[in-house]
């Protein structure tokens, strides 16, 4: 059975983390990692959630759409 990674990160400019994170498959695959599957967030939904009325702590709940799968 594998290991399981689940990284959750703000990038702030999604185009330049995705650049550099492609760039390091060969890094990943030295240590050991055969997939990648990424999932970009949906903060739209993930706001309005927050905004609802009665809510005295932080929701925790992530909304994401799956990107394409990435060897290594």
């Amino acid at each position: 059975m594998g290991v399981v990674m689940i990284s959750r990160r703000n990038v702030g400019d999604f185009d330049s983390w995705k650049t550099r994170f492609e760039a390091q498959a060969a890094d990943r695959a030295e240590y050991g990692s055969v997939r990648v599957r990424r999932f970009q967030g949906r903060a739209f939904v993930a706001k309005k959630m927050a905004e609802r009325p009665g809510l005295v702590d932080e929701l925790d709940f992530f909304f994401a759409r799956e990107l394409p799968t990435l060897e290594s």
